[in-house]
């Protein structure tokens, strides 16, 4: 998933928390794309390049 840099996080924000809530339902039971998912490389992200809508 990605943003522009003028995206509303309204839109975002929801569908983001809603698959890293449930990522592991995803793995276990979706799409075989799902168990490549892994949210731990975000950690070491800088913060510029981040999209202000992954905080919320």
């Amino acid at each position: 998933m990605f943003t522009v840099e003028n995206d509303g996080c309204e839109q975002v924000s929801p569908v983001a928390s809603l698959i890293k809530d449930n990522l592991s339902w995803l793995q276990a039971n979706g799409s075989p794309i799902w168990k490549k998912v892994d949210l731990k490389l975000f950690h070491d992200e800088t913060p510029e390049r981040m999209s202000q809508c992954v905080s919320q």
